[in-house]
């Protein structure tokens, strides 16, 4: 009788194992539905959207202080670039801007911005587009404002700018 139970504890456990892994991989496709499916597209969520704005905010506001000291800040607003934007994004403008085909900053959509505007910053998020936000400032004494979209997420390298029109 001595060899009969452990046997039977085995055939539980085994029994146990068994029925486990069937439901695990239901389980896991049911916890990767929810976290998938469960935003739907264009939704951020407001912590999502909060943090978007606050690196928004801090770069137009650095890029902006530093862009108006050039040319002595030249280094100063490279560094702010390669901190907030993507480096194949910073890439694509780079050539456009050789080829003749960009001739104005593509993050303000002028040559030129003052200090003043830094108190008419109003940012928003596309409703309709997941990461698509838009930003936008009074220049020129209020006869101009641009509409700035870009696209900002946390894929690899945490939240960058990954394009801007």
């Amino acid at each position: 009788m001595s060899l009969l139970l452990p046997a039977r504890r085995m055939e539980n456990q085994n029994r146990t194992v068994m029925v486990f892994n069937a439901r695990l991989p239901v389980i896991l496709c049911a916890l990767f539905g929810i976290l998938v499916c469960g935003r739907a597209q264009g939704q951020d969520s407001t912590a999502d959207k909060k943090e978007v704005f606050a690196l928004l905010k801090t770069f137009y506001t650095s890029y902006i202080l530093a862009w108006n000291d050039l040319p002595h800040s030249e280094k100063k607003v490279d560094g702010i670039l390669k901190k907030y934007c993507d480096g194949q994004l910073l890439s694509k403008i780079k050539q456009k801007t050789e080829s003749g085909e960009l001739d104005d900053d593509p993050f303000l959509k002028a040559q030129d911005v003052d200090t003043a505007s830094l108190k008419t910053f109003t940012f928003g998020k596309d409703p309709k587009r997941a990461d698509v936000y838009t930003f936008s400032y009074v220049a020129n004494q209020g006869k101009y404002k641009p509409v700035i979209h870009l696209i900002v997420n946390g894929r690899s390298g945490g939240i960058k700018i990954r394009d801007v029109w």
